[in-house]
């Protein structure tokens, strides 16, 4: 009910007359008069994280009946290994394509995840 009564909040917020010169940018204006995609979008990636964190340890399990010789923790450290280099791959990605868009990106939140592995 609480989640429901914020975009109801900004329904409201919406049906004020607003002054010209305090207008928000059309981007802004955009994802305010939209919460219902933005909530289909929410509900969307949480499914494909559910699912991708569902499906992760699939190989591990193959690789563990495959190998029964070798304990079970033998793929964790080249699971999290992969995953870090996805992540840094994703990353430099976006920080190249931010750049040729000359979007901001915010490097001083991500450095301390980052160098964390």
């Amino acid at each position: 009910s609480s989640a429901f009564s914020a975009f109801a909040l900004e329904e409201e917020q919406l049906e004020e007359p607003q002054n010209p010169e305090t207008e928000a940018p059309p981007e802004v204006e955009s994802e305010t008069r939209k919460p219902c995609r933005n909530c289909a979008l929410g509900v969307l990636l949480a499914v494909v994280a559910g699912t991708l964190a569902g499906v992760q340890s699939v190989p591990a399990t193959l690789y563990n009946l495959e190998h029964p010789e070798y304990p079970s923790t033998a793929v964790v450290f080249p699971q999290c290994v992969g995953v870090w280099f996805a992540s840094t791959g994703i990353y430099l990605l976006y920080s190249g394509y931010a750049q040729v868009r000359r979007k901001p990106v915010q490097h001083a939140v991500i450095r301390p995840a980052f160098v964390s592995g």
